[in-house]
């Protein structure tokens, strides 16, 4: 059905095959979002990570002030504003395929998926939608901190962004997130854990994924091009 939900990608470079086959033994790794405001590289780098603003001395953002009661605050060396009762938790990040509902919106994924590839690297592994509820229930078995996942919705509208919405300048990676816990805005240390039953029979790794006609004779996305 258009916009059936097929399942969630993960993207590897060639270097990093290692940790594709760690994440199918079980293994966990997941970043916080201050990692991804200090980073420079394309895909990767938002300086408004799971927050509304940030400001870091260290990146030589332009200082900043901060008026309360009339009083103007200056010197400040790091500061993070979230929408209210929002905090930034450890992600797993994926690219959620859903089958497109007309040649506009294929064109557009295979240009998302391009685009992902560039930045993130060829290989991949990935998760059909109906093995994403066991992937869960071994997460949450296997994990101290508590867990949230779903699609990630993209708007205009700073004073929604958070955890799980962001700007529409990064919609093309269709996100899904797994987000654990609470971390504080400045945290750099991953947090990883091992699923000792592994998700070799839920993951695949550069399955032969494609969309095609009934009768194979059209081919509209192949994941391995």
């Amino acid at each position: 059905k258009p916009n059936q939900h097929l399942g969630i990608i993960k993207f590897f470079r060639k270097e990093s095959n290692e940790y594709l086959d760690q994440l199918i033994s079980g293994l966990f790794h997941c970043q916080t979002p201050e990692v991804y405001r200090n980073s420079e590289l394309e895909g990767v780098s938002d300086r408004v990570e799971s927050c509304v603003m940030s400001y870091r001395s260290h990146r030589n953002d332009h200082p900043i002030e901060i008026e309360i009661s009339g009083h103007k605050i200056t010197g400040i060396i790091d500061a993070t504003i979230h929408n209210g009762g929002q905090t930034d938790s450890w992600l797993h990040c994926w690219m959620s395929l859903r089958l497109p509902e007309n040649e506009t919106s294929l064109r557009s994924l295979q240009e998302d998926i391009k685009r992902m590839k560039e930045n993130f690297g060829e290989n991949f592994v990935f998760v059909p939608s109906g093995n994403i509820e066991e992937l869960c229930r071994r997460i949450l078995k296997a994990s101290k901190k508590p867990l949230s996942c779903k699609e990630v919705a993209y708007d205009e509208d700073h004073n929604r962004w958070g955890t799980f919405c962001k700007s529409p300048s990064y919609a093309y990676q269709r996100e899904y997130r797994f987000a654990f816990g609470e971390c504080s805005p400045t945290e750099v240390t991953p947090y990883c854990f091992r699923c000792p039953e592994g998700f070799g029979d839920l993951m695949y790794k550069n399955p032969d994924l494609k969309l095609e006609s009934h009768d194979r004779k059209n081919v509209w996305l192949d994941l391995a091009e």
